[in-house]
């Protein structure tokens, strides 16, 4: 067993650091979404210590699915956001 919950405080206070030094902004609420991403990657890693959540076929969870899901969105949110802004 693993303390996940340690894990990911540990993985929230990185993520903290990681959005408070950076210098580009970007547009309306991309620290937001940004911290979105960042959140479902840690989720989708730390996750798969977890004793307690539903497990599909083939031993990955759940949460692990839709943490993955939520951080692609985001990731291609950002990702369209950066280079419509750029045209």
């Amino acid at each position: 067993r693993h303390p996940v919950q340690l894990y990911e405080g540990a993985a929230l206070l990185v993520i903290l650091v990681l959005l408070l030094r950076r210098k580009e902004r970007g547009f309306a609420g991309h620290t937001f979404v940004l911290f979105i991403a960042l959140y479902a990657g840690s989720r989708w890693f730390l996750d798969a210590f977890r004793v307690d959540t539903p497990v599909l076929t083939g031993g990955v969870r759940m949460v692990q699915v839709i943490a993955l899901a939520v951080m692609l969105a985001a990731v291609w949110y950002l990702y369209r956001r950066r280079f419509s802004l750029a045209e």
